[in-house]
């Protein structure tokens, strides 16, 4: 979803509307303090399939284990009831990286910024990137961005079909715009 972590944290089952298919982004949390979310907007985030699933099965272990923290009406609670840190996804991280053999380091956010960055690759539309991200300018949706060496190959790629395929074009001629400028400009 692009989700903060604190964010997620704070997510209440009453925050989830499979009839809608939206996941309503109402508040956040920092080390336990809830207040409105980064940009102090609330948003919405789409309700995919497999997070319904997922979202299932977790209220599913949550009512098998018959927690004390079922009444707390968050979606991941604490073992107590409360929030959880920023740090409680690291060590499941780094044994998920382990296993899959990846040397990198991955952080909460780091999956966020992944997420921005495939819906970016993906060429998700701007406006509805910012409105599930919850970014206020383009600006910190291209921080946020990473442009990887295949990616700059096919734009060049792209930029050379297409002068290419201009200067073959039978209809082009040397005023019309199309294709590299010629020395001396167009010929009368």
């Amino acid at each position: 979803t692009g989700m903060r972590f604190g964010e997620i944290s704070a997510l209440e089952w009453h925050d989830v509307d499979e009839d809608e298919g939206l996941i309503r982004i109402r508040r956040s949390q920092w080390h336990g303090k809830v207040s409105a979310t980064k940009t102090g907007k609330p948003r919405s985030a789409a309700l995919h399939p497999l997070i319904i699933d997922a979202l299932r099965r977790q209220r599913r272990d949550l009512t098998e284990r018959s927690l004390p923290v079922i009444g707390s009406g968050l979606i991941f609670p604490g073992r107590k009831g409360g929030y959880h840190r920023p740090s409680y996804l690291d060590k499941p991280l780094n044994r998920i990286l382990k296993a899959a053999d990846i040397q990198k380091h991955l952080t909460a956010h780091g999956m966020r910024r992944t997420f921005n960055n495939l819906a970016r690759r993906a060429q998700v539309d701007r406006v509805v990137l910012h409105a599930t991200i919850g970014h206020s300018s383009d600006a910190m949706t291209e921080h946020y961005s990473f442009v990887d060496a295949q990616e700059k190959m096919r734009a060049v790629d792209a930029v050379v079909r297409m002068v290419q395929s201009d200067q073959r074009s039978p209809n082009r001629s040397p005023d019309s715009g199309n294709g590299p400028p010629t020395e001396g400009g167009p010929q009368s």
